[in-house]
């Protein structure tokens, strides 16, 4: 695409980003999962989940997939949980499966995995049939309704064309860092994708700090804004791994930055207040992103794979079954 293109393409992408906003805000509940109905699983536990998102983000990765379709494919997993009883032993096989439909639908016909890439994904646990029969009892189950507005797309038009491109990139950089979090927890779950997306846009603006802040416009985005704060401090190796790239702004640097500035300005503050002997402040940091900010109320708690279904390790195409390394 030549500068003209990106030009006229940025023109028209202003011009109807309200209409586009409108109809994805209009569209997004008719494609969400019910955590109530996850809960009623009867072999998959919420601690599993940060293993098999692990496993697709890595997936991801490897085969080099646009970014709209991990988000699509965690939500169609979610969705398929939320009708179907799932297999402890089965559980990655529909991540991967997942996966596999929204390349599909998503991505370029050649960028699409194949069957013994997926195969090499898995370490060889299942076979090219079971992908076959798993693609059909989800896409049965969905009644074939794939489409979602994920958050990338919504963080994409909160974000607009406001920024500077060196800046755009970490602001956006940032907000999928964020919104990859969001993904890991069930906490999440009570929101729609519009709040997710504008409480990740938010709270990237403050990490990267200027004038240009945004503030959050409800008590609802506000108490987002508060798990995104507090969850973003502990990612999982694969997600740090991720977004330590350059190409990735190297976004977790920019959040301890963030959150050393925070813990310097509290120690300022409780130095000019004269207070009676108290314990040891919490490390844990407070974020004032919000004219009455709300106080972060619980602690992080830390996934463990107890007794659960350990995903097996991602292999690169070159250590697996001879299958050669994507370009």
């Amino acid at each position: 695409m030549d500068n003209y293109e990106k030009h006229a393409f940025k023109a028209v992408e202003a011009e109807y980003r309200e209409d586009f906003l409108a109809a994805m805000i209009e569209q997004q509940t008719k494609t969400l999962p019910s955590a109530s109905m996850i809960d009623t699983q009867p072999e998959i536990e919420w601690f599993m989940r940060p293993y098999l998102l692990d496993f697709l983000v890595d997936t991801h990765q490897t085969l080099k997939l646009s970014p709209q379709a991990l988000f699509l494919a965690v939500n169609l997993v979610d969705r398929y949980c939320s009708r179907r009883v799932v297999a402890k032993k089965h559980y990655q096989l529909v991540g991967c499966t997942a996966l596999w439909i929204a390349s599909k639908y998503e991505d370029k016909k050649s960028r699409v995995p194949s069957l013994a890439e997926l195969m090499a994904m898995c370490c060889g646990v299942y076979e090219e049939a079971m992908f076959l029969q798993m693609e059909g009892h989800i896409l049965n189950t969905l009644e074939w309704s794939v489409g979602h507005t994920t958050l990338d797309a919504f963080i994409h038009l909160y974000v607009g064309n406001s920024e500077p491109d060196a800046a755009k990139d970490r602001l956006i950089n940032t907000c999928k860092f964020l919104a990859e979090c969001s993904m890991y927890h069930r906490a999440f779950f009570q929101f729609t994708p519009s709040i997710v997306a504008r409480s990740c846009v938010v709270l990237a603006s403050h990490v990267l700090g200027g004038a240009g802040a945004w503030a959050t416009e409800s008590k609802e985005e506000q108490e987002c804004v508060n798990l995104l704060a507090r969850y973003m401090q502990t990612p999982t190796q694969s997600l740090q791994k991720k977004y330590m790239r350059t190409s990735q702004s190297q976004v977790p640097k920019l959040i301890a930055a963030f959150i050393a500035r925070q813990q310097q300005q509290q120690q300022q503050q409780q130095q000019h207040v004269a207070m009676p002997p108290s314990p040891a402040p919490s490390t844990e940091v407070e974020f004032d992103l919000h004219v009455t900010p709300s106080k972060q109320q619980q602690q992080q708690q830390h996934y463990q794979a107890q007794g659960g279904y350990v995903t097996p390790p991602h292999s690169p195409y070159n250590k697996v079954n001879g299958y050669p390394t994507r370009n």
